[in-house]
This record gives C-alpha cells, structure tokens and sequence, in this order.
C-alpha cells in the first residue's frame, strides 16, 4: 500500500512539474499583456523591435565573410515585407554597402517612416493601433503555444525509452518553444506596424 501511495505521489508531483512550465510562461506573457492593457506607452518598445528585427535580417543575409554569399534577393524581400524602402536602400545599392552601413540606413529610415506613419495618424490613434496590434498578435501566439505546449506533453514519454528524464526534456523542449513564440511576436508585431493607413475616423490596418 505504502508503495502504491509513493507512485502515485510522484505521478502527482510531475504532473505539477508539468503545469508549473506553462504557469511560468504564462505569467510572463500576462505580465506583458497587462502592460499593453494598462496604456502604457508602446511606442519605444515597438521601435526597440523594429531595430531588432531589422539588424537580425541583416545580419542573417551578411555573415558569411565572402560577399558572393550574401543573399541581399532575400535580404530586400524581408526587408519589404516590414516596411517601403527608398531607392537608396533597395537590392542595387545595398551591395555596395558593408552591413554596418546598411544598418545604419535602413533604421534611421525606419525611424523616419515611423514619424510619418505617427504624424499622418496623430499620436493617440497611433497609440491605439500599437495596443490594437500587441493584443492581437500576442493572443494569437500563445493559443498556439498552448497548444504546442500539450502536444508536447502528450509526446514527451517517447524520451523515456532513450533513458531521458521526461521532465528535463519537457522543460527544454518548452523552453525553445517559448523562445520562438518570443520571436514570432516581434516577427509578425514588426510586419504589421508600418502596414497601416489613416483614415477619416482614426486608423485602420491594411
């Protein structure tokens, strides 16, 4: 009886293990959203991603060291997708330029197209579609991240046959996944904030 009463105890304790991963991410991503809800002012987080985004697009079309590997076609086409690029900025001109120098260009024109964006909208509808937007896109990456995360709980006892705790590659594998829904939202935050157009009663996206 006493061991039967131990199994079940351990079954219990992991099962807690289990929901203590998605409670920590949770509160993370409610933290983050309370922020959003309170009215906090988005804008300097907002830009603080465009430039992230920005500089890891870079950084990922120019590493190689021989500039004949550069993929500056993929480079322009994620660089379009976020926002319009002047003439100086697009494919013919950014292959002259070390990424430093691209860097350089590409944010303070960010920058400035922000402003515009701000100015043409006002600053208050601006605000609201910063909010609008957070909200949205945060909702939509952590219902699949539950739902990721379940999938993965359901698979996870495979690990045991390899003579792998259970647990420990949950908490990894979670892990990971949590750090893509991070950068999935600043992906599809930063593709969405400058595809917005004023309208006669505040602002729209599209």
């Amino acid at each position: 009886q006493v061991k039967v009463e131990a199994v079940n105890f351990d079954i219990r304790k992991h099962l807690v293990e289990y929901d203590d991963v998605a409670n920590v991410h949770r509160n993370v991503i409610y933290g983050e959203r309370k922020k959003v809800l309170s009215g906090a002012d988005l804008k300097a987080n907002v830009q603080d991603m465009v430039h992230n985004e920005i500089e890891s697009i870079v950084a990922n079309h120019t590493s190689d060291r021989d500039r004949e590997n550069w993929n500056l076609d993929m480079l322009e086409t994620e660089l379009l997708a976020i926002m319009p690029l002047p003439s100086e900025l697009m494919q013919e001109q950014l292959v002259e330029m070390e990424p430093e120098e691209m860097m350089e260009g590409l944010l303070e024109h960010a920058d400035i197209l922000y402003e515009e964006r701000e100015k043409a909208m006002g600053s208050e509808p601006m605000r609201s579609l910063e909010r609008a937007i957070m909200l949205r896109v945060i909702d939509t990456h952590w219902v699949e991240h539950l739902t990721a995360l379940q999938n993965l709980r359901q698979g996870i006892g495979l690990h045991a046959f390899g003579q792998r705790d259970p647990l420990v590659m949950y908490k990894k594998e979670a892990h990971g996944q949590f750090d893509e829904l991070l950068t999935g939202l600043q992906h599809d935050i930063v593709n969405t904030i400058y595809h917005m157009a004023p309208v006669e009663q505040g602002a729209a996206v599209g």
